[in-house]
């Protein structure tokens, strides 16, 4: 299942928008309060189509381990042996948006939960 749940970042940053550090928080809490004890939480990143394809996965790894770093360290309480933290990424493959426009750009530097 993937979270409804998604962080998004400027073009060529690891650097997390304002509502995505919210939603961090938020998530965090959730680990803390048990939600997801037992189960596996994988963060995928995705890039825009600018640039190389290589690239784009690289900087969308980079995106997901930053935000998993990002709610380990919100999560002060949270017992990290309850739960899976994986990372992965997709780089500019499956895009949410077209990548013709700045707006659909940015919908596709994103980074996603899923949740096994």
């Amino acid at each position: 299942a993937r979270l409804s749940t998604t962080f998004r970042f400027e073009a060529g940053s690891v650097r997390l928008d304002a509502q995505s550090r919210s939603n961090v928080q938020q998530l965090a809490r959730a680990l803390e309060l048990g939600q997801y004890d037992a189960r596996r939480l994988l963060f995928v990143g995705f890039s825009d189509g600018e640039g190389a394809a290589r690239a784009n996965r690289e900087i969308a790894l980079r995106r997901a381990e930053a935000v998993r770093r990002a709610v380990t360290t919100a999560a002060v309480t949270v017992n990290l042996d309850r739960v899976t933290l994986d990372v992965d990424a997709f780089g500019e493959a499956m895009p949410m948006a077209c990548d013709d426009s700045s707006w659909g750009r940015q919908a596709n530097r994103r980074v996603e939960v899923w949740v096994r």
